[in-house]
């Protein structure tokens, strides 16, 4: 039996709109922790080691998945000029 929430495609960091490839993720993800109840995962995330390139103010950031959700989109989003 198929699984009935599936989490979202693996994010394509090589992306050529790498903005529009993290929206997309980031809403499917949303909705995956929304749709299973998964509050405990709002609070502690345990990343792949690609995460751990972000710099933190405090090193219990890198468990808290606010934070590194917002790591991931300053990296995605391009900057204004």
């Amino acid at each position: 039996m198929d699984k009935l929430f599936t989490p979202p495609p693996v994010l394509n960091i090589d992306a050529t709109n790498l903005k529009d490839e993290w929206d997309m993720f980031e809403q499917g993800f949303d909705l995956l922790i929304t749709a299973t109840d998964s509050t405990d995962k709002r609070r502690r995330c345990f990343c792949r080691p690609s995460a751990h390139s972000f710099v933190f103010a405090a090193e219990a950031d890198k468990q808290k998945l606010d934070k590194v959700k917002d790591k991931f989109r300053e990296y995605c989003t391009p900057r204004k000029k």
